[in-house]
């Protein structure tokens, strides 16, 4: 029996085989040997059921009824089901370097006992670029505001207090309202740049947003703002969220979908009034040196 935590290790996938393998093989070959890998799948008709259960029989298989659930929503599936005393949350289509998951625990061991979370350089695979953070923060470890949830390891029992990510926004987003939360409890959120996550997504989401994305993405932010941001903010975000996606719909040409995402997020109003909770942690909307 390991003296070391346990960690769960949670994925959401949904018809990505090739990438989902890739992304098993990098948590199978870690340096770190006490874990436990959960995939939330939901209901893939790719071969990636089958891909787990002839390849893969270490890893804790849950697969969705069918595939109308949100990503919000299985992860906090993934989340409920981990036994672990840290979760690493990742996306089907990144990868770790293989001392990752080692290295964030022994960081955890020597820190702050405030840290919640741990976020890590994210690197695109096809360019190498520079994904998170912004660049000018990119060398030095900071308390941070956000995550780019791809490839992050946090305390189960910090994801158990604050409830996990928001079921209601389906998909994206998410990371920015599961950040605040973290940070309304007291807890901190570490930029750790001394490891990587590799990820696929897209290098420039702001411009290359599918229609899925602007969707979500443009009612959700209005949704973290009307929850999280003081009175004297949150009126001068709601503006600018409207006039950048404003800007993004006549360059994308999503015009029905701008209105659409709007009447959205109206609806929404009475369950931002519910879960108000302005933020005033020192980190918010500022990167801050250690």
């Amino acid at each position: 029996m390991s003296s070391r935590p346990l960690v769960s290790v949670v994925i959401v996938n949904w018809n990505k085989k090739d990438d989902l393998r890739a992304c098993l093989e990098s948590v199978r070959t870690q340096t770190y040997k006490n874990i436990e890998i959960i995939v939330v799948d939901n209901h893939s008709t790719d071969g990636s059921i089958e891909l787990i259960r002839e390849d893969f029989h270490d890893v804790k298989l849950i697969v969705m009824p069918d595939p109308s659930y949100g990503a919000c929503e299985t992860f906090n599936i993934g989340f409920a089901n981990a036994t672990g005393t840290y979760i690493v949350v990742m996306d089907n289509d990144a990868t770790l370097e293989e001392s990752w998951i080692e290295a964030a625990i022994n960081k955890f061991d020597t820190e702050d006992a405030k840290i919640a979370l741990i976020a890590p350089k994210v690197i695109h695979q096809a360019s190498g670029k520079l994904q998170w953070p912004p660049k000018q923060y990119e060398k030095c470890e900071h308390y941070v505001d956000s995550f780019l949830g791809c490839g992050v390891i946090v305390k189960k029992f910090v994801l158990d207090e604050v409830g996990g990510y928001p079921k209601r926004f389906f998909i994206y987003t998410n990371e920015s309202d599961l950040a605040i939360k973290i940070l309304n409890r007291g807890y901190k959120i570490l930029y750790f740049p001394q490891i990587t996550t590799f990820h696929k997504g897209m290098q420039e989401e702001i411009y290359s947003m599918s229609p899925r994305q602007f969707y979500y993405s443009f009612s959700n932010e209005l949704w973290v703002t009307w929850k999280y941001y003081p009175f004297k903010k949150l009126l001068f975000f709601t503006f600018f969220r409207l006039y950048l996606f404003t800007k993004l719909s006549v360059k994308k040409r999503y015009f029905a979908l701008f209105f659409k995402s709007i009447f959205r997020a109206i609806l929404g109003i009475p369950y931002c009034i519910r879960e108000r909770a302005p933020c005033y942690a020192e980190e918010r909307n500022n990167w801050r040196q250690r």
